[in-house]
């Protein structure tokens, strides 16, 4: 047991600062023979404080009055904590710094906290409660901060966060920490006064790295969406000439028909007038835009053995702009047919489609048929698809064309049956 208590005296920083690394990265994708080489780099720490305390151990070294030994210190131990995200996880060097910076404040700015009450305990309290208490204050703070933080790091990307901004978050960072080491030889009235700012910087840092991490992602969202909305335009303007050109050819096909009907079978003639049925019930929305979606998602459809039941007034949607029905309506649609088509049951296999006036406004809604189980964040089905960042984007897309249009828009999915409503406000409509 004597054992045990020297090393947690002799490594507890270390320790701490391997915790604190985890919290962050515990969701990062791991390099190849990951245990081995978290196992190292561990090794490596506790090797390197063994020794620091042994060779180096109360040494003084000034430099302009001050002793520069907790600053190199302090240093060295932020640059291995670094060194070590990047050698155990697939992240780059920018990223690295960043949860490095992330970690090293959530170990301070907790270690600091946790010492800061220990000190202010009564002098009639045991040592080992202090001990204890310490610990458990530093369990907390560790289990609130992955709580808090988890979800911004999980799927943090490189395109997130220029490498600039780490390196002026990891400055002051190093700064402060090393600079606040001073206070333990204080007063105990002063030295409140130092933690308590000291542990202000460190979770000020963090919440810095959160917003930075919001703001870049918003960002990447924005950018993609543009790149999508522009991918959605070409996708029409291709789909329009496309179906064009096929209005052509099915008018030619009419004729073609009538004068082989002495030529080919039956069966023959059946399944070419069923093709011609489905391309001419489709072209019947009082919409263009719509009018090209529903024909290429009929032919989908009859595709995959999908029903594709529709009411809709397209006329209603005239005030919104070509490229944003596209968007809405295709996203709606396509979402609907992938979820459908894997519904083991025909007569389960349907998808179906309202768009009508509904005082002063234009409702749509859509049904489908699903399998398994749908997760919802922020309102918004989570994707299923294991590449989360160029997928998911959807929903998302359908959602700010909804908002732009000062409109709203409610998912939800029970028994089964997953439905989409959006209430869209006709501009000049009286409500």
């Amino acid at each position: 047991m004597g054992d045990f208590i020297e090393f947690l005296n002799l490594h507890g920083y270390i320790i701490e600062l391997v915790f604190s690394i985890f919290i962050f990265a515990v969701h990062f994708p791991r390099r190849r023979m990951f245990a081995l080489r978290a196992a190292g780099s561990f090794l490596l720490l506790c090797a390197i404080s063994a020794f620091w305390a042994y060779a180096i151990g109360e040494r003084e070294v000034l430099f302009a009055g001050l002793e520069i030994v907790p600053v190199i210190k302090f240093v060295l131990y932020f640059a291995l904590s670094v060194g070590m995200i990047f050698f155990c996880f697939e992240r780059s060097f920018s990223l690295s710094l960043f949860t490095g910076i992330a970690a090293y404040s959530a170990q301070h700015g907790s270690y600091k906290l946790g010492e800061l009450i220990r000190r202010a305990l009564p002098q009639s309290v045991p040592s080992a409660w202090g001990g204890v208490i310490y610990f458990l204050i530093i369990a907390a703070a560790y289990v609130a901060i992955y709580f808090i933080f988890r979800r911004s790091f999980r799927d943090i990307e490189k395109d997130y966060i220029p490498g600039r901004q780490a390196v002026l978050l990891a400055v002051p960072l190093v700064l402060y920490t090393t600079v606040f080491q001073y206070s333990s030889a204080l007063d105990f009235s002063l030295y409140v006064i130092y933690a308590l700012y000291d542990i202000l910087c460190c979770f000020f840092t963090l919440y810095i790295q959160y917003s930075l991490i919001k703001a870049g992602r918003r960002e990447h969202e924005y950018r993609l969406f543009q790149h999508l909305h522009h991918l959605e335009k070409q996708q029409y303007d291709i789909t329009k000439k496309n179906m064009e050109m096929f209005d052509i050819k099915m008018h030619d096909v009419k004729h073609m028909l009538l004068g082989m009907r002495n030529i080919l079978t039956p069966e023959q003639i059946a399944e070419i007038e069923k093709v011609v049925t489905i391309y001419d019930s489709t072209v019947k929305s009082g919409n263009e835009v719509l009018d090209v979606i529903f024909t290429e998602k009929s032919l989908q459809c009859e595709q995959k053995d999908i029903s594709f039941e529709r009411i809709v007034d397209g006329s209603l949607l005239r005030f919104m702009h070509v490229s944003d029905v596209y968007s809405l309506f295709g996203n709606a649609i396509d979402n609907a047919i992938e979820a459908v088509s894997k519904v083991d049951k025909r007569e389960k296999r349907t998808v179906s489609l309202m768009v009508r006036e509904s005082r002063g406004m234009v409702y749509i809604g859509l049904e489908n048929g699903y399998t398994g189980t749908i997760e919802f964040e922020d309102g918004l089905p989570v994707t299923t698809k294991h590449d989360k960042q160029f997928h998911g984007f959807g929903t998302k897309s359908m959602r700010n064309v909804v908002e732009k249009y000062g409109g709203t828009m409610v998912i939800n999915a029970s028994d089964n049956i997953f439905r989409l409503n959006i209430l869209l406000p006709v501009p000049g409509a009286k409500v």
